[in-house]
């Protein structure tokens, strides 16, 4: 049997936060954490087919499944942005953000989570600039 939960996520800076192993007790807080690391690892293209984004960004919606130890399973885009690299960018973050805090679900239940990651257009100078490391240290620890 699987749960299917729905998470919103956005292109934003976030801070430096530890995930210790116990800091989810209910599907809520889980749902706080996982995408809490899935957005850290959100990287905007730095293809010349992202700068030509609409005012209100672009949408991918991601599915992915989430095994009772945390590591994520097939990742698919349920719905495209309609530009690949925002897809790719979007199952990348998805990928690195492997392995979520365990699901709190009973009996060690696969979770299949379907996430919309929007992607907002960045200022002109951070498509020109080089390409900055990851600020993003937020690791699930066991």
């Amino acid at each position: 049997m699987r749960t299917i939960i729905a998470v919103v996520l956005a292109f934003a800076a976030l801070p430096l936060v530890p995930v210790p192993a116990d800091a989810v007790g209910t599907m809520a807080e889980w749902n706080d954490v996982a995408s809490r690391l899935v957005r850290c690892n959100i990287q905007y293209p730095r293809d010349p087919r992202a700068r030509d984004v609409p005012a209100g960004g672009v949408v991918v919606v991601v599915k992915f499944d989430v095994s009772a130890d945390g590591y994520v399973g097939p990742i698919s885009a349920v719905r495209s942005s309609g530009i690949a690299v925002f897809d790719e960018a979007a199952l990348v973050a998805v990928k690195l953000s492997s392995p979520l805090p365990p699901p709190p679900v009973p009996d060690n239940r696969t979770v299949s989570v379907q996430v919309p990651i929007r992607f907002m257009p960045p200022p002109v100078p951070f498509l020109a600039s080089p390409i900055p490391r990851s600020p993003c240290r937020l690791r699930f620890r066991r």
